[in-house]
């Protein structure tokens, strides 16, 4: 879990990833398969970042936590600066959050106002919207300051969109393009992806095996049977339903396929990452262990963390185990432990080889 800003500040779920985060598709409802909810899109775990303001649909379409939107009318945008609009979505809305909460950056809106007033880069904003940054509090129906927080939001939203976060520069892209090929076992572990491991499923974003641009998501909700992660401090069981949260109706325990370019990137090799919604799980192998025999493995008598698991060779129990959690495509793969090593090795070549630098 990450510290925020405040003193002691911790979050209580796993951040998700910001990398490909933009390609999401606006938050909607619909029929999309049997075994899901009829949910689609959005960002956050629980698609709470909505992004209806980009395409003006009625808002909210969740009847229960969601994340303010920004739409078009709300930038208030200078003659030659409607192209901002086109970042408007589940990226823009998601922006709008991290600084006022309270165990992340912990600042109030207006004063993200006042800090990019006055920081070095102050002359971008007028590049980017035409004018000066406005921090006044006036007028009272509609603050000024509300109006310049949204466009920084937007304009976060827009480098999310760059190619500094999605380069899609993995070893799979490149090979792909016809530069390079694949290790024997990263092949292997392919065609497993592809096929008896059934990953696919879900983790595809109908580019397919052999199309390029691939962020291998669905964008849709379902619940894996994870257990609880007893590591996080001050989460009691069941206080994070994912999908719930956001549309009550539907059963606890749906969270969205997050993409898994770049899964195995890290700030340096010893790094630990930490994977799933709830960080359960500390390496990949594991995840893979865990789809593969889920249902094989006898039940482990406590809360076990993934490392207890692996040892005592059981899973714990599901943490929403209500009778939505997915059968058929998880469970029980029958995979060897030598084909388990064959898919970790495939999701590696998901990695980025390019990293953006920080501006200096």
């Amino acid at each position: 879990m990450a510290p925020g800003a405040a003193p002691h500040a911790l979050g209580n779920i796993k951040p998700p990833e910001s990398a490909y985060a933009s390609l999401f598709p606006v938050f909607q409802a619909g029929n999309f398969g049997p075994f899901v909810p009829g949910y689609k899109g959005g960002n956050f775990w629980d698609g709470r970042a909505e992004g209806c303001g980009k395409i003006g649909q009625p808002c909210p379409v969740g009847d229960g936590a969601h994340s303010e939107t920004i739409t078009a009318a709300d930038l208030k945008l200078p003659p030659g600066k409607a192209g901002y609009v086109r970042y408007l979505g589940p990226t823009a809305d998601q922006a709008l959050n991290p600084f006022p909460n309270a165990v992340e950056q912990n600042i109030r809106e207006k004063n993200v106002c006042q800090r990019v007033k006055t920081a070095k880069y102050k002359d971008l904003y007028v590049e980017a919207f035409g004018e000066l940054i406005d921090c006044s509090p006036n007028p009272k129906s509609s603050p000024a300051y509300r109006t310049s927080y949204k466009r920084i939001a937007t304009a976060l939203a827009a480098y999310q969109f760059s190619k500094d976060v999605n380069s899609f520069t993995s070893k799979r892209e490149n090979v792909l393009a016809g530069n390079g090929t694949f290790e024997a076992q990263e092949q292997r572990g392919r065609d497993l992806f592809y096929g008896k491991a059934r990953c696919s499923v879900c983790h595809d974003n109908g580019a397919g095996k052999d199309g390029r641009f691939n962020t291998y998501s669905d964008s849709l909700y379902h619940n894996l049977g994870l257990p609880y992660n007893p590591q996080i401090p001050g989460v009691a069981k069941g206080a994070k339903p994912g999908l719930t949260d956001h549309v009550t109706e539907v059963a606890a325990g749906h969270f969205k396929t997050p993409p898994l370019v770049n899964i195995d990137k890290r700030e340096n090799p010893g790094f630990v990452k930490a994977y799933m919604h709830n960080g359960y799980f500390t390496s990949l192998k594991r995840v893979v262990h865990f789809y593969n025999t889920r249902d094989v493995l006898d039940p482990c008598s406590f809360d076990a963390t993934d490392k207890q698991a692996e040892t005592l060779n059981c899973w714990p129990t599901p943490e929403f185990d209500n009778g939505t959690v997915a059968v058929g495509v998880v469970g029980n793969l029958q995979l060897g432990d030598g084909e388990e090593d064959d898919l970790v090795a495939y999701l590696k070549t998901l990695t980025d080889q390019f990293t953006a630098e920080a501006p200096k």
